[in-house]
This record gives C-alpha cells, sequence and structure tokens, in this order.
C-alpha cells in the first residue's frame, strides 16, 4: 500500500477558508442518498459526509471552552508551584511557614496543574462518548481491528494552524469486513471505503501529528486530518522522538487495496 506525502494536492491556494470544507461533500453525500432508491447509507458503500446531529455543536463548543479553563488553570498551577519553590526561603522568613509545608504545597500546585492538563484528555473523550449516545455503541457492533478511538477531525488545510479544539470530534471505528473507516462526528459521520481515498500520509500539526485521507464522495473531493490524543504517545514523542503516528498502522491496514 503506498502512502503519499502529507500534503493535500487538491488544496486551493493558501489563503483564509471561507466556507466549511464539507460542504460540498454533504451535499454531494445527500444527493447520492436521493439517487439511492431508498438504500440506506450503509446499503450504498459508498464514501460518505453525512450531517450528524444539532446538538453535537453544543457539545464542541463545552469541550473547547472547558479545554480552555483547563489550560488557564493547569498553567496557573505549574507556575504558582514553581515560584513557591524558587522563592521558598523568603516566604519562609517572612510568614513564619514550614519548609516542608510550603515544598508540599508548591508540589501539591505544580501536580495538579500537570494531572489537570493530562487529564483533558480523558474529559474529552467521556464527553464525545455521552454525546453520541448510541452512535456510539453501534460503532462497537462492527467487526474492526481495535476498539473505537476518539479523535479530533480537522480540515488537511488548516491542521497546521494552531488551535484551541479541532473542527470536530469523533469515534474513529476500523470495518475490517468492509475495508471501511467509519468515523461517528459530533457535527458530521465520515464514512471512508478503500475504493474511495486518493491520498493517506502523516500530517505535522502546530503541536502534534495526525493522518490526512484525501477521498472521495461521489464526484466530490474532501481531504481530512484525524487526529488521536495519546498521552503515551506524547511522552515518547516529546522524549526520543514518537516516529510515525499512532493511526497510521491502522488506518493503512483497514483501507489497503492491495495496491
Amino acid at each position: 500500500m503506498s502512502v503519499a506525502e502529507s500534503l493535500n494536492p487538491y488544496a486551493p491556494p493558501p489563503g483564509p477558508v471561507q466556507i466549511d470544507f464539507r460542504e460540498a461533500a454533504v451535499e454531494e453525500s445527500l444527493r447520492l442518498l436521493q439517487a439511492g432508491g431508498g438504500r440506506t447509507a450503509d446499503e450504498l458503500g459508498v464514501s460518505l459526509v453525512l450531517p450528524a446531529d444539532v446538538a453535537g455543536l453544543r457539545a464542541l463548543r463545552h469541550i473547547a471552552r472547558m479545554t480552555l479553563v483547563r489550560l488557564i488553570v493547569g498553567i496557573v498551577g505549574i507556575a504558582v508551584g514553581g515560584i513557591l519553590a524558587v522563592l521558598h526561603q523568603t516566604i519562609e522568613q517572612q510568614w513564619r511557614i514550614s519548609e516542608w509545608l510550603l515544598m508540599g504545597i508548591a508540589g501539591a500546585c505544580s501536580l495538579g496543574g500537570i494531572g489537570l492538563l493530562l487529564s483533558n484528555v480523558f474529559f474529552v473523550r467521556s464527553t464525545v462518548r455521552r454525546a453520541l449516545g448510541q452512535r456510539y455503541r453501534d460503532l462497537l457492533q462492527h467487526r474492526a481491528l481495535q476498539r473505537p478511538l476518539c479523535v479530533g477531525v480537522e480540515d488537511c488545510r488548516t491542521f497546521a494552524n494552531m488551535k484551541l479544539s479541532p473542527e470536530d470530534f469523533a469515534f474513529l471505528a476500523f470495518d475490517m469486513s468492509k475495508r471501511r473507516l467509519i468515523l461517528e462526528g459530533l457535527l458530521f459521520r465520515y464514512v471512508i471505503y478503500a475504493g474511495d481515498w486518493l491520498t493517506i500520509g502523516q500530517a505535522a500539526g502546530a503541536t502534534t501529528t495526525g493522518v490526512q485521507i484525501v477521498f472521495r464522495v461521489g464526484a466530490v473531493v474532501v481531504g481530512i486530518t484525524v487526529q488521536h490524543d495519546s498521552v503515551w504517545h506524547e511522552l515518547k514523542r516529546q522524549t526520543i522522538g514518537g516516529g510515525q503516528d499512532p493511526l497510521v498502522w491502522p488506518i493503512q491496514q483497514v483501507l489497503d487495496r492491495g495496491d
């Protein structure tokens, strides 16, 4: 299976993206469903991008707000802990506070801040899982390569830009029986069949990596980048160098056409 460079050859010239990058793909998906003679999306057997849930936008905004709060509080906690540790002798003399107590408070602030930042990954997963409800439980019924993973879904043209949260959050299922990826998102449902992808490659973002998939939805071409937050992978990437994105291998296995 060939894997292309992390570049979308179908991207427009650099500049601000004025419309939702999924708009044309959604319109084409609805046209395909209408022309399908009453067949369901699964029965059509083609790649689709379909609107999922109006309430998903509220969940997406909630995640963005809480991520910002956790980021601010976490950084403040780490900073306060560091300041207390550096100035512990001055504070001890002026306020008559035990050195052990002062260092304990500093450690609690720093560790609490770090823990709050790391816990955001689990907060996002649980929030998305609850918001999806039955759609998440339906994903578990597929004969999958592994359990569904919570991923961010972004426009591959803007993945390198710094963002507070991606354009969508989804649980990604690797359906081996039908050679397809299913992404049940807060805003959209993305289905990608092995016969429809054009390029697959690792992409570098502002602070992390992802997997870019450019694929056809009928006559329309759309590109997404999926990114999975993993504390273990991020630790390896920051220390010994993470190398390949953890989503590359399972996506290649499912979408392999034997080319």
